[in-house]
C-alpha cells in the first residue's frame, strides 16, 4: 500500500501532464495488488483515477487522484 501512496504522490510532484508513459502501467498493477489484499474500494478509486487521466480532462482527473489518495491514506491509517 505504501508503494501505491508513492505513485499517487509522484502525481502530485511531477503533475499529471508530465509523468512518464509507464505511469498507467503502474497504476493498473497498483490497483491489482490492492484487490488481492481486499481494498476493493481503493482499487476502484485507483482504476478510476487511471480512466479519468485517459479519458477525460484535468479537472476530473484531479477529482480522481484526491478520492483515490484520501481512501489509500485512509486505509493506511486504520492497517
Amino acid at each position: 500500500m505504501i508503494d501505491t501512496r508513492g505513485l499517487l504522490a509522484e502525481a502530485a510532484h511531477h503533475g499529471l501532464s508530465h509523468l512518464p508513459p509507464t505511469y498507467d502501467d503502474r497504476l493498473v498493477a497498483a490497483a491489482r495488488r490492492l484487490t488481492v489484499l481486499g481494498l476493493h474500494r481503493v482499487a476502484r478509486a485507483v482504476t478510476a483515477f487511471s480512466a479519468a487521466r485517459a479519458d477525460t480532462g484535468d479537472e476530473t482527473a484531479e477529482r480522481a487522484w484526491v478520492d483515490a489518495y484520501l481512501r489509500l491514506d485512509v486505509a493506511l491509517d486504520l492497517h
